[in-house]
């Protein structure tokens, strides 16, 4: 009974493209060695020296609504790309600080809970919301 569905047999619906879910066109390509290893130490340099000051500015800069077209959607673009490299080299929360404080949490959260509605109110643009 596990396997039962009572969808066997039923002609698939089709879903308008208005309807459908936004695709991600995340395409993977390696670098070379040496590039690698020199993002690699940018990075780590960058966490390091000025991560947090940088990420602290650039929100409150969003929070003030002084930013340009879409630079909420490079602070968060840069949030998951540090959070993740950071995870990958034996999580510091020292240096990712600013990322995880309540203040960025609440900030992130009510951008969701905008997108969330602009997706509902405005259905004709629905996509570039959901993105």
């Amino acid at each position: 009974f596990k396997n039962y569905s009572h969808d066997v047999g039923k002609p698939v619906r089709r879903v308008p493209k208005r309807k459908q879910m936004a695709q991600d066109s995340e395409s993977q390509r390696r670098s070379a060695l040496n590039v690698r290893l020199l993002l690699r130490e940018f990075c780590i340099d960058f966490l390091e020296n000025c991560y947090n000051r940088l990420m602290y500015l650039v929100k409150e800069g969003l929070i003030r609504e002084r930013a340009q077209q879409h630079d909420e959607t490079y602070y968060l673009w840069a949030i998951t790309f540090f959070m993740a490299f950071n995870r990958g080299q034996n999580f510091r929360p020292d240096v990712v600080s600013e990322t995880i404080s309540i203040r960025t949490f609440h900030f992130i959260e009510k951008n969701i809970t905008n997108y969330y509605e602009m997706m509902l109110t405005d259905r004709k643009d629905a996509t570039s919301w959901s993105r």
